[in-house]
């Protein structure tokens, strides 16, 4: 079974450390990264998908090593990597530029790379506007291209950055129904600042928060740091670390309950909210 493995890893930017000894390991299923802005996420991946150099320890893919150049070779060859800002040529269509990325992963024999980008197209749900011109395309069908060209080659790591961004809801379960198929025979790693994406997705989750993990475990189990610390009321007053309005006029609270309380089952988002608010070591 094909392992992802990070030791230490340090990254800095001048003044800035954006990663601080992030240790942790993925195998087969998808591992999501969940963190504010600024926490490494971005960083991280980066050095996943082999396109950032490491300042200390190291990261590995079913043993290779991308600090090595040709361990680098062998194991590009095995990714697949969506960033975050892809850099589409708006005068290619779709097809032309799934096709473009074939060429430069070394897809040679032309009709079998024009085979490979219209499976990968129809993957994603795009054949009836593969020549279309990606200036006319949507936010959430570019996206969907970038997620095509990553799956050239049936790669055996999925490195994703912010898949979801664009997408509306039906497309996110499209995006979700595809992930979790393919999560079957390798990994994927993704971050996101969607939580419901991590419970209908994820069996690994990991919170980064300046640089560093916070948290490294099952949905199910960062969602258990919030046990007993969620309530409704119909008051926005009570003391609590996180608050707010729900659509039927209730208030929902994470932190302290008062012994009254009426208490809630938690969700994954009110254990991450739980875990990086500054307020809840004081309500605690």
């Amino acid at each position: 079974m094909p392992t992802l493995a990070c030791s230490e890893l340090t990254k800095r930017y001048r003044s800035t450390t954006a990663l601080d000894h992030v240790s942790l390991t993925a195998s087969t299923g998808v591992c999501g990264l969940l963190g504010p802005n600024g926490a490494g996420k971005t960083t991280l991946l980066r050095i996943l998908a082999t396109t950032l150099s490491a300042d200390g320890g190291s990261a590995s893919f079913d043993g290779l090593d991308p600090a090595d150049a040709g361990q680098r070779l062998a194991l590009r060859r095995r990714l697949g990597y969506v960033p975050q800002d892809p850099g589409y040529h708006p005068g290619f269509t779709a097809f032309a530029y799934v096709d473009y990325i074939a060429i430069l992963k070394e897809h040679v024999d032309r009709r079998r790379r024009h085979d490979e980008v219209r499976r990968v197209l129809d993957l994603v749900g795009l054949t009836d506007i593969a020549q279309r011109k990606m200036r006319r395309l949507s936010g959430g069908m570019r996206q969907r291209v970038a997620l095509a060209q990553s799956l050239l080659g049936d790669p055996d790591l999925l490195v994703l950055d912010e898949p979801t961004v664009g997408l509306d809801p039906e497309q996110r379960l499209r995006f979700r129904e595809l992930v979790s198929r393919l999560a079957a025979d390798l990994v994927v790693v993704l971050s996101t600042h969607l939580t419901e994406d991590v419970e209908a997705l994820c069996d690994q989750v990991v919170v980064l928060d300046e640089g560093q993990v916070r948290f490294d475990g099952t949905p199910q189990a960062l969602a258990g740091l919030a046990e007993g610390r969620v309530w409704r009321s119909d008051q926005p007053s009570e003391p609590s670390a996180v608050s707010w309005r729900m659509g039927d006029g209730s208030h929902r609270h994470i932190g302290t309950p008062r012994a009254e309380a009426d208490m809630l089952t938690p969700t994954v988002e009110d254990g991450y909210l739980l875990l990086l608010d500054k307020r809840s070591e004081n309500a605690a």
